[in-house]
């Protein structure tokens, strides 16, 4: 059964039942659902790229729900200026997790799985998900990920996304050289630890009580041009001299 899969280029649009009665078609769990609404969601997933897809109320993963609320903004807006305003965040947003994807098509790309790369990666709300007795297996090599690897970035991990792409992995058997070629490529950082330059020793001002950076000074040595001779200043000089002089006169 052939249907249009959209009626316009807007990803947007809310997923909102057609007013026509919509074709049923069975998603990747075998259920009936409206095929229109799940091809506007499968649309839209893979333009935002959804950390959790299953929730089609974009409510449960913060990150979900402020990509959400921005989306919103910008149906709502009555101004063009509004309307790019809105639009600019929502693709600063799909950019970061572009370019996540782009990192798990690069490692794909190095095991020889460029032709499939884009099939292994989609995930949306009428996917198939993870199984219960392999999700924790994926949780668990998506963790290791993160630790070991940088390939998630430094932006949201989304991961219960790159759990169901991992369960597809493991069924490949290819999980083990997803993560060497993911370490290889995208290797853990190391945070260099911080130098700390040293404070200047300060000093206490006794009148004032404010402490002041110790400055260094050197004396200059008086001369007598300055009033000083062989450490004694003019005053003292002119004294013993005095003193001199009445001795002689006395005399």
């Amino acid at each position: 059964m052939y249907f249009c899969c959209r009626r316009d280029n807007n990803y947007d649009q809310l997923d909102e039942p057609n007013s026509e009665a919509s074709p049923l078609v069975r998603n990747g769990n075998g259920s009936l659902v409206d095929g229109v609404i799940a091809s506007r969601r499968s649309a839209t997933d893979d333009l935002n790229l959804w950390t959790n897809p299953d929730d089609v109320t974009h409510s449960i993963s913060e990150d979900d729900q402020l990509l959400s609320e921005m989306l919103d903004e910008r149906r709502k807006a009555t101004t063009r200026e509004s309307e790019l305003m809105w639009h600019q965040k929502v693709e600063e947003v799909r950019k970061v997790r572009k370019k996540l994807q782009d990192r798990w098509k690069r490692v794909l790309m190095e095991l020889g799985f460029a032709d499939e790369q884009t099939n292994l990666l989609a995930v949306s709300s009428v996917t198939k998900t993870a199984a219960p007795n392999t999700s924790v297996k994926a949780y668990h090599l998506h963790d290791v990920l993160v630790r070991e690897t940088s390939i998630f970035g430094d932006g949201p991990v989304q991961r219960h996304r790159y759990a169901v792409i991992l369960d597809r992995l493991r069924d490949l058997d290819i999980t083990d050289d997803f993560l060497e070629a993911a370490k290889e490529l995208f290797p853990k950082k190391i945070e260099k630890p911080k130098r700390h330059k040293k404070a200047p020793i300060r000093e206490t001002d006794e009148r004032t009580g404010q402490s002041e950076p110790t400055k260094f000074t050197e004396e200059t040595p008086k001369s007598p041009e300055n009033g000083s001779a062989n450490g004694l200043d003019r005053e003292a000089l002119d004294t013993k001299q005095g003193n001199r002089a009445e001795s002689t006169v006395s005399k």
